[in-house]
């Protein structure tokens, strides 16, 4: 009797087993979680970050800046009693540099030209007034660029180069005095605002204070006698930067 028990307890566990596992097979089939991969509302789209984001921006860029703006400048003739002349000058030129991204923002390594207009600053009745002509300076600049937002900034640094320009001493009866066109060492310090109007083009104003040092030049009809004066100015520069220029070029 006891063995007619033991083996219908065994016939029905056995048919219990495969029954359960019949229904687990379909509950899991492998069509079934496929389709689960497959519909899109179990696994729901996840929106792709920016393209143009700044982690996704090469960590080196070419770029070359268009940079104008007034100097407000001031010189000194150390040969000629008097105070200092001031006078506003128009200034322009390009900057072509490197930029490196560093984090939250950037440094740039440049080589700017600019040219200033004819200075001309009037001192007091019966003393000359000083002139200076073809103006110009070339810097190697180091600029360091903080982002504040993904697109508004602020920069600082400055460069150092060298400038020069041809003097000349107008005396009040029409008289004039000139010296022959000579350069000497420059520099410049400042920093400015930044906005990137899109990935490749940014603008930036910026206050630059720029000085030539001392120049001695001699006079272009006495060779044996020169003259001393020095230059300097407050510039409120404005440029348009654009980024990797040549891009839609080399392609």
């Amino acid at each position: 009797m006891w063995h007619r028990i033991g083996l219908f307890a065994v016939l029905f566990a056995s048919h219990s087993t495969l029954a359960f596992s019949e229904s687990l097979g379909e509950a899991f089939s492998i069509d079934s979680a496929t389709q689960q991969i497959q519909d899109s509302s179990v696994w729901p789209e996840v929106p792709l970050k920016n393209v143009t984001s700044r982690k996704c921006r090469p960590q080196r860029r070419m770029y070359v800046s268009g940079i104008l703006g007034p100097s407000f400048a001031s010189m000194e003739s150390l040969n000629i009693n008097g105070p200092k002349t001031a006078d506003t000058v128009f200034t322009g030129g390009l900057a072509v540099g490197l930029s490196l991204e560093r984090n939250r923002g950037r440094l740039r390594l440049e080589t700017e030209a600019l040219g200033r207009g004819e200075y001309f600053g009037e001192r007091t009745s019966g003393q000359a007034a000083d002139r200076a002509l073809n103006n110009w300076s070339v810097l190697g600049n180091v600029w360091r660029d903080f982002m504040l937002t993904n697109r508004f900034g602020i920069y600082g640094g400055g460069g150092l180069g060298g400038g020069g320009y041809q003097y000349s001493a107008v005396a009040s009866n029409g008289a004039r005095v000139s010296t022959e066109p000579v350069a000497a060492f420059a520099w410049q310090a400042g920093g400015g605002l930044v906005y990137e109007i899109t990935e490749r083009l940014t603008f930036d104003m910026s206050y630059r204070y720029f000085q030539i040092d001392n120049l001695r030049s001699p006079l272009s009809n006495q060779p044996l006698i020169s003259l001393e004066t020095g230059f300097a100015a407050s510039q409120l520069m404005f440029s348009l930067r654009l980024y990797e220029p040549f891009r839609g070029l080399l392609r």
